[in-house]
């Protein structure tokens, strides 16, 4: 619900003032959050309250309670992890339309194509907490009542002597009509010591259906092709069989990970930028002359798209780092032919995300041009250090027009792999200085300042000693105001400025800068254009793209 709605409708209903709505819409902008999350913190309204004014708003009706007896037949419209995930839950039908009860209208929209695949509109109706935990309760109990009581029988108590075949389809036969009742398209065993977590992928994305004991996955683990039910295929290791319906893949972890894109240096707009794109459909290139820490940057993306629900699939020469529900896969030189006909398999399973450690082969960048033109995002590699290697490995790879279809930002963002790790946001900086750093760069007055001959360093020092001044005689706006950035440039001239102040000449800085990583790689290829090791206009247009 939009907050300056939900606030004006507030202030019309004399439920709060105009001064107390103005406070409560700072506050909120401040903290980054919406007015009702903000109102349900300051405890002015309980949730239920709020979905009621929301059900209000967006004109449909709030269900407080709910006696009617809901048949299976019809909660099963939806399957129950994404009724879970959601809080969304089927409640009736009746001539072509399905009626269903959530907390947040924002959620609708996801259970929308779910059932429209039964040939049916979505009523949607607003209700209390208590009435969709209730509902949400007796859909899982009738799930355990058909499926639940026997696959523990079964994964708990498992044959005298030994297991068999028959026990190992009894089990999947469990499995399997759970997972149809779900309309999964995929079933994914995660196969830990402690549990065996069952995920099932419904439309595009990855949900948890359930958690089996340890036994689960013992018993699992020891299946052969032939003891797989006729009606499904599955993946184990790698090798795929026929696509003969639901799949499964079985992976068994043993080493958990906590990267993560922050942990990795990444922060501000910069990593904002990184995520946003990563849930766009193309192709991402990652040039580093660091192969580890570009290798960690890898796992984090892995790590952070497979727990959105994104099925994740990687390819690597080298395997560091297990990855829950990732499925990676080892191949011992990328620049073969045996690793493009492994892509090939990858590619059959479906993957939301490909991401490919090194990308040596024309070959395997055709494969990966073909997977990101259907939808799926593609994460590569190259061995690129500079703006301009990048640009002209990945021409060589897949032609001028997928580069021009690429965020270009991204280059700026993801190449100084390199720094990854290391602190290049400046600690002893203010956020109010922060802030007023942010407008002095101009992207006009350096490209200039290029085509006069001046070093990119000392044009952009330069703004920032005047910026630096005009803020130490106590003006009020920095010099170069509301313009422009270059990407990722506010790191590199926060540092500059107090370096300037420290006395180092422009050289050093830029000696420093290039050592320490911080330069991006728009201002990379600027910098090597002022020396004249590449070409100008090439260095522009690729930062006028990362702007």
């Amino acid at each position: 619900m939009s907050s300056s709605i939900l606030l004006n409708f507030l202030v019309t209903s004399r439920l709060l003032s105009p001064a107390e709505a103005d406070s409560v819409a700072a506050e909120a902008e401040e903290h980054g959050l919406s007015a009702s999350e903000l109102l349900l913190a300051r405890g002015l309204f309980t949730g239920d309250e709020l979905r009621r004014l929301e059900a209000r708003l967006s004109g449909v009706p709030f269900i407080s309670a709910w006696d009617e007896p809901v048949p299976f037949e019809v909660l099963a419209r939806i399957p129950e992890p994404v009724a879970r995930n959601h809080n969304v839950i089927a409640v009736r039908e009746n001539d072509g339309a399905l009626e269903v009860i959530g907390l947040d209208m924002s959620a609708f929209p996801a259970v929308e194509k779910l059932v429209g695949e039964h040939k049916l509109r979505l009523l949607p109706r607003l209700g209390s907490e208590p009435v969709v935990r209730k509902l949400l309760k007796t859909y899982q109990k009738d799930l355990f009542d058909r499926y639940g009581q026997t696959l523990r029988h079964l994964t708990e108590t498992g044959p005298e002597d030994g297991l068999t075949e028959q026990h190992l389809n009894n089990v999947l036969e469990v499995l399997f009509n759970q997972a149809a009742t779900a309309r999964a398209r995929r079933i994914h065993f995660d196969i830990t010591p402690q549990e065996t977590l069952v995920r099932y992928r419904i439309g595009s994305r990855l949900y948890n259906a359930l958690a089996l004991n340890s036994s689960a996955g013992e018993l699992l683990t020891t299946l052969k092709a032939e003891s797989v039910p006729a009606t499904a295929a599955y993946s184990l290791a790698g090798l795929h069989t026929a696509d003969l319906g639901t799949k499964m893949i079985f992976t068994a972890k043993n080493q958990m990970t906590d990267l993560s894109l922050p942990a990795l240096g990444l922060w501000g707009q910069g990593l904002d930028d990184l995520e946003a794109a990563l849930e766009r459909r193309g192709i991402i290139f990652i040039g580093s002359e660091a192969l580890s820490s570009r290798k960690n940057l890898f796992y984090a993306i892995a790590a952070t798209l497979s727990k959105a629900g994104r099925a994740v699939a990687m390819v690597e020469a080298d395997r560091e780092r297990y990855l829950p529900h990732v499925h990676q896969v080892i191949t011992t030189n990328l620049s073969t032919t045996a690793t493009t006909d492994l892509m090939r398999q990858v590619l059959k399973q479906d993957v939301d995300v490909l991401i490919i450690d090194r990308l040596l082969a024309v070959e395997t960048a055709a494969l990966a041009t073909a997977a990101a033109a259907r939808g799926v995002t593609v994460v590569v590699g190259l061995e690129a250090k500079t703006t301009v290697d990048v640009i002209t490995t990945a021409r060589i790879l897949v032609g001028d027009d997928y580069i021009l279809a690429i965020n270009a930002s991204l280059f700026g963002l993801v190449e100084p792999v390199r720094a990854l790790g290391s602190d290049s946001r400046p600690a002893n900086l203010s956020e109010d200085e922060l802030k007023d750093l942010k407008g002095f760069v101009n992207l006009p007055n350096i490209a200039q300042a290029l085509a006069d001959g001046a070093p990119l360093v000392g044009a952009v020092a330069s703004l920032a000693n005047s910026n630096w001044r005009t803020r130490s005689q106590g003006a009020s706006e920095p010099l170069l105001n509301k313009k422009r950035l270059l990407t990722e440039i506010l790191p590199v001239t926060a540092v500059m400025e107090h370096q300037l102040k420290d006395g180092k000449t422009t050289a050093e800085i830029y000696k420093e800068a290039r050592q320490t990583g911080v330069l991006s790689l728009g201002e990379d290829a600027l910098t090597q254009a002022a020396q004249g090791l590449v070409d100008l206009n090439e260095a522009i247009a690729v930062v006028r793209r990362a702007v």
